[in-house]
């Protein structure tokens, strides 16, 4: 429960940080990107090709991934724990596969919170 009630709040930062610059109707446009997993993934890919200077193949792989992971985790009960943790281990993972070896320890660094 605590981990998934820290993701929807590191998720929540992350999306009004993006969105609600400037933004008369940032709280509406933040709520609905966090209860989207299409607009998260795309806010997170998006964010993770400015931060690792991703290329066209890495963003495709990239936005799956993020598109994937957050339609699992949006599936999973809080109580579902292990299997939260076992996602994130399986994301990370992925990631990993797909990124270089500077862009990872800057993803570890700047992506994965918790």
């Amino acid at each position: 429960m605590k981990k998934i009630l820290a993701f929807l709040i590191i998720a929540l930062i992350f999306v009004q940080n993006i969105s609600c610059k400037n933004n008369k109707n940032a709280i509406k446009s933040g709520v609905e990107a966090i209860s989207n997993p299409e607009s998260l993934a795309k806010l997170t890919t998006d964010q993770m090709v400015k931060a690792l200077g991703l290329d066209g193949t890495q963003t495709e792989k990239v936005m799956m991934l993020n598109l994937v992971n957050y339609k699992v985790l949006q599936k999973l009960k809080p109580s579902e724990s292990d299997k939260i943790a076992s996602v994130k281990d399986k994301y990370i993972a992925e990631m990993k596969a797909v990124l270089s070896s500077p862009q990872f320890d800057k993803f570890l660094k700047e992506f994965v919170k918790f």
